[in-house]
């Protein structure tokens, strides 16, 4: 992850990905020859991954090392930098707090719907997964955009960020509508294709359809998550991620004793998420003007 985020940082974000797909096809290929060959079972698989990520790393070090002297360590480099720390901590430490919330989050709404049986539990588990096939894309192209937002910032080419953001908006939203289609219009066949039991289907696809109305919100709160952290203010997303996320389970409580049953937990999803994309839409609408036009030291 480390060597992936400093290529992409000089522009190189095709080698990450090569060395990604490599650990990719070789946990694959491990995971069948420990388990069905060896018979190692689940010991099996877990050498697989250390092994899989043992070779991706190694190698993506050695790439780096060989195709990019300048990013060599040497002597001189090894002294401690409180300034450098200092601005490498006020970047992510919110950042840190934010994803440990959200994950939080997530196991809070799992143990409420857990209270409905093992059903919707493993109907739920399942959705999670499924929606996370819309959400990692865009989250690694916000990260992409994040990068690219930043680069141009520090080299006060305001041009490029303002066009980058209007642009990415314009893929963020024609992407965001068709998966908001999809699963709105076709959630009950999409989860079918992953868990045909009729139970859980009836219960993933309920999710799946209610939480298609927050898909294009959400790669809105991606997009916007990226612009913030590019320009280097971390404190919005993480305070509106941070509200947002524990107002989930209030919320849902709510919806639940309003007889919404467990649907009431899928809508406290949606909503909480749709507030997100909106709100942080709102403040750097606010407040680009005023960061944009800062000269850039």
């Amino acid at each position: 992850n480390f060597y992936a985020a400093l290529l992409r940082a000089i522009g190189d974000a095709v080698t990450p990905l090569w060395f990604l797909a490599v650990s990719v096809v070789l946990n694959i290929g491990l995971d069948l020859f420990f388990i069905l060959q060896l018979d190692w079972g689940i010991k099996g698989a877990a050498i697989a991954t250390v092994a899989a990520q043992g070779v991706s790393a190694l190698g993506i070090m050695g790439y780096a090392y060989v195709k990019y002297p300048e990013l060599r360590l040497h002597r001189n480099d090894l002294h401690f930098d409180r300034h450098c720390l200092k601005e490498i901590t006020s970047f992510s430490a919110l950042t840190c707090v934010q994803q440990s919330v959200m994950n939080l989050g997530i196991l809070m709404v799992q143990g409420l719907v857990n209270s409905f049986g093992t059903v919707v539990m493993a109907a739920f588990a399942a959705a999670i997964k499924i929606d996370s096939f819309a959400y990692m894309p865009v989250q690694e192209f916000g990260n992409a955009f994040s990068t690219f937002i930043a680069q141009n910032f520090a080299a006060g080419r305001i041009e490029r960020v303002l066009k980058a953001w209007h642009t990415t908006l314009w893929m963020t939203g024609i992407f965001g509508t068709f998966c908001t289609l999809l699963f709105v219009f076709y959630g009950n066949e999409v989860f079918s294709i992953f868990v045909p039991e009729q139970a859980a289907y009836e219960a993933g696809g309920v999710f799946l359809r209610i939480d298609g109305y927050s898909q294009l919100f959400m790669m809105l709160e991606i997009t916007m998550q990226g612009v913030f952290y590019g320009i280097g203010r971390t404190v919005p997303p993480a305070i509106v991620s941070i509200v947002c996320n524990y107002m989930r389970i209030p919320l849902a409580i709510l919806f639940v004793r309003m007889g919404m049953g467990v649907e009431g937990i899928w809508w406290a999803v949606c909503v909480t998420t749709v507030t997100k994309g909106l709100i942080l839409a709102g403040w750097f609408a606010l407040i680009k003007r005023k960061v944009l036009s800062r000269p850039i030291l």
